[in-house]
């Protein structure tokens, strides 16, 4: 195994320089800082162990496109071949690693690594860096392989124009592909603008591009209007083989029954090549316009100039659109075949060079800057009289040239954004309500925000239409359909044709932008309520946005309900690409979107898995599965037993006590029933006492009621199951008191305290109380109508076992609890007194001072003068 030490990424602070730059914006020189880093990976990281020999290995960075998703550190190779990643996975399923595909890194969602909250998010001024980078952590169980550098190569099957199709790899970057199909007089008919993305990322996500049919247009054998993933044929990915126990590579063709949950697997497989349709090569004509008000293009106002009427007449257009502005900025592409008179002929991409150079420092301070000012609509209002400009002078007004040169205009130094994306997919006939509907409610969000003088959008709106994803394009005989691609048809929706890409983009999320786009989410799902609209996200960007944290994918509800709902085929795709890696060497700690999920015992959503190729994962199973036969067991012939006797039927599978408890609670909430329903029940821990001649007398229904002479030195509280079957209780006692231990418990029937006080039940708990103790005195309080006091130390543990008996255990939340609590106790001062002290304090400190005086001074003080008709005897 070699380890490279790369150098040249941040990572580690060693050395830092300041540039200053004066870029030129709208006239106006603005000074601005840069902070160039020179930084070396820490190489004394421990290695994983037992990597495979042969397979070079280096610590390299995963930043994203919007430098807001990032992991440091990251154990990193770059593969030869397939076979190598087979080997890798193989490992990484013994060693307990997670292998993850990365491709160019021109991402918004972490569907590559995790978010990290502590440091995903901190880059939202232009020095945080210096942040990000301060804490050193040992590397994630987590590999990347890379693919751009050999797993890049791509050959041409067939250049018939009509039946062309090419194989490639996933490394293969789009613009490089599109070079060749060119070169063949091949290529899409619509794809990203982006160039500098790779086949295989962009075929995860199901990257698209712009366009719908125009009137009397005939869609060209090899092209398709939907996604890029419509036009896979056939593919290799690496799934895990049952008959030889281990990853492997298997091909799939589209014809396959589970070949359509890998046309958009969101990074939860990885795919080693693929076979695609390709179709004639389209010149285009790209003309912009900004002489269109919105309101027209949206169709709030009668006009001759809306988007449908565009669709109609070209097929393909884009909205990018400044908030506070009146004219967006609209692309509208026409297939022609030869270059019109008033066109200007491109021979390459990326021909809009003003996006390209925008300072990026500069863009987050005015970002950070306008996110607050009122001045926000003069600065947008300057973004887009810098376009005519910027159009001019590059002459790109009117463009004509082949497919790649028109459609690709984003490069790696276009001025980089946090993006918002939703795909609505709706009949051709309902676009423009569509439209009228998204405008309303985006414009008037924008208005609210800026009542209270907040200005989150700081970036344009862009929208863009395509057709779905029909896989008759393919030209496949049975192809399947796509599981999970935005675009895929909505089944037994055949009227649901097309597919409205909405993306709202600004400089940095902050909680304001969380805020204005969950609004805009919630609107939008409330809307379109799949009559004439469905509403889904694009998988590449920002969703399932709240209005309580300051970045996407954090609204639990849209992620586990809203996104499900949305894909009629979402738990078939699920279930599919799991059973193919079911020890989740690719997907482990996947975006919780895609995960199934259960509520723990404390109430949380956490994921469950079983991972066969780890000793406790499976141990738990085990565990789970057998206390679950015992409970059926034990239920049929209505029988019960100990929780520790259930431990010591098989205590080398339990281990200690404590995982026969965790399993029995998380049982519970697995069933949905409290603990107490199941057949396991805690041993008796609790004691009660009482002196003199006091009884407590329990009702049995009709019969006579029970009475019990309590006893003084203590008798066994009886376990919860019998309590809550118990009737109303009856006493002449006047208080209960309850102490923490059962040593002072002891200690205080020796002192003779029953013959101190009128009479009165001691109760203790033994320390953290069970739930027959907590039960018990709730019970007693309720019944009797009686004060209750509890007599703890004066420490943390002290106070956390009296907030047990008053509001109950926080395990025990997700279960109804009033009958396990005293809501009406309450503090004498004592915490007050602690924060004045500044130290704890237990009761035998107070006992020092002699047990006479704890019983007749200190008892006597707190309970005798607040309970009523009682006093001390002497």
């Amino acid at each position: 195994m070699s380890v490279r030490k790369l150098k040249g990424q941040p990572a580690t602070t060693t050395h830092s320089k300041v540039k200053f730059f004066y870029p030129i914006l709208f006239g106006i020189i603005i000074p601005s800082i840069a902070v160039v880093f020179n930084f070396e990976f820490n190489s004394g990281f421990p290695k994983p162990p037992n990597f495979p020999k042969n397979i070079s290995l280096e610590l390299s960075n995963f930043v994203n496109w919007a430098d807001e998703v990032i992991a440091n550190d990251v154990w990193t190779v770059y593969p030869k071949s397939a076979e190598e990643i087979v080997i890798l996975i193989n490992w990484a399923k013994d060693y307990n690693y997670t292998v993850r595909a990365s491709g160019a890194m021109h991402s918004w969602s972490p569907l590559t690594v995790n978010l990290d909250k502590n440091s995903a998010y901190c880059k939202k001024y232009i020095l945080a860096p210096l942040s990000c980078y301060s804490f050193r952590k040992i590397p994630p169980k987590i590999i990347l392989v890379k693919t751009q550098r050999f797993l890049n190569n791509m050959q041409v099957i067939n250049a018939d124009p009509g039946d062309a199709s090419f194989w490639a790899e996933p490394g293969v970057m789009l613009e490089d592909l599109l070079k060749i199909l060119e070169s063949r007089k091949l290529g899409f008919s619509n794809h990203p603008a982006v160039g500098g993305i790779t086949l295989g990322g962009a075929l995860a996500v199901a990257g698209h591009g712009t366009g719908v049919p125009a009137e009397n247009e005939t869609l060209s054998p090899g092209h398709t209007f939907g996604s890029l993933s419509n036009l896979i044929m056939a593919f290799t990915a690496i799934v895990y083989d049952d008959f030889s126990g281990k990853y492997t590579l298997k091909e799939f063709q589209r014809s396959d029954v589970v070949s359509g949950a890998f046309l958009a697997h969101l990074g939860k497989t990885i795919v080693t090549n693929v076979t695609m349709r390709a179709g004639p090569l389209q010149h285009l004509r790209c003309q912009s316009f900004i002489d269109i008000s919105a309101e027209e293009l949206f169709g709030q106002i009668e006009g001759l100039r809306t988007i449908s009427k565009f669709l109609n007449t070209s097929g393909r257009i884009e909205v990018i659109w400044f908030p506070f502005t009146a004219n967006p900025w609209l692309k509208v592409w026409t297939v022609e075949e030869t270059k019109p008179g008033a066109s200007t002929y491109v021979s390459s991409p990326y021909n809009y060079p003003f996006t390209d150079r925008f300072p990026q420092a500069l863009a987050s301070l005015l970002g950070n800057l306008i996110s607050h000012w009122n001045n926000a609509k003069t600065i947008n209002r300057l973004y887009t009289k810098f376009i005519p400009l910027g159009l001019t002078v590059s002459t790109s007004w009117d463009i004509w040239g082949p497919s790649r040169n028109v459609f690709s205009y984003i490069r790696p130094t276009t001025l980089k954004m946090t993006e918002a994306g939703w795909a609505i997919v709706t009949s051709r006939g309902h676009v423009e309500k569509v439209l009228r509907i998204f405008y309303q409610i985006y414009t008037r969000k924008l208005e609210n925000f800026s009542t209270r003088n907040s200005y989150p959008i700081n970036g344009p709106l862009c929208l863009r239409v395509t057709g779905v994803d029909n896989p008759a394009d393919v030209r496949v005989d049975n192809a399947q359909t796509c599981g999970i691609c935005p675009g895929s048809p909505v089944l037994g929706r055949p009227e649901l044709d097309t597919v409205i890409w909405f993306n709202i983009l600004t400089f940095r999320s902050n909680i304001q932008v969380s805020r204005f786009v969950s609004e805009i989410q919630n609107s939008l799902d409330e809307v379109f309520d799949e009559s004439f609209a469905v509403l889904r996200v694009e998988w590449s960007k920002g969703f399932a946005y709240s209005s309580s944290h300051d970045f996407p994918w954090t609204n639990d509800s849209f992620l586990k309900k809203n996104i499900p709902k949305s894909w009629t085929q979402w738990e078939s795709t699920r279930k599919i690409l799991n059973s193919f890696d079911p020890f989740q060497s690719i997907s482990q700690g996947q975006q919780p979107c895609f995960e199934v999920i259960l509520e723990d015992s404390e109430g949380n959503l956490r994921n469950k898995k079983v991972d066969w190729g780890k000793d406790t994962s499976r141990n738990k199973f085990t565990v789970m599965m057998t206390i679950m036969s015992k409970a059926h067991e034990l239920l049929q012939e209505e029988k019960t037993i100990t929780r520790r006797d259930l431990y010591y039927e098989n205590v080398n599978l339990y281990g200690d006590q404590s995982q026969v408890d965790k399993a029995i609670q998380e049982l519970a909430v697995f069933l949905e029933v409290e603990p107490s329903a199941l057949p396991f029940v805690p041993s008796a821990k609790g004691l009660m006492a009482a002196g003199g001649n006091l009884k407590l007398t329990r009702d049995v229904g009709k019969s006579e009621p029970v009475s019990v002479q309590l006893d003084k030195t203590g008798t066994l509280i009886q376990r919860f199951g019998v309590i809550k079957k118990w009737g109303k209780f009856r006493s002449n006692a006047k208080f209960v008191l309850i102490v923490e231990k059962d040593a002072i418990f002891y200690r205080l029937t020796e002192e003779d305290i029953f013959n101190r006080f009128e009479p009165f039940i001691l109760v203790t708990g033994k320390g953290y109380p069970d739930k027959a103790t907590r039960a018990f005195v709730s019970k007693l309080s309720r019944d009797l109508k009686i004060p209750s006091f509890v007599l703890v130390d004066a420490d943390p543990y002290g106070l956390e076992i009296a907030s047990i008996y008053k509001w109950g255990s926080v395990a025990q939340q997700k279960f109804p609890h009033e009958n396990l609590s005293l809501n009406d106790l309450a503090w004498i001062r004592e915490a007050e007194a602690l924060r004045k002290l500044n130290f704890k304090t237990e009761i035998e400190a107070v006992a020092s001072l002699g047990w006479a005086y704890l019983c007749n001074e200190y008892l006597y003080n707190k309970i005798v003068s607040r309970v009523s008709n009682c006093s001390m005897v002497f």
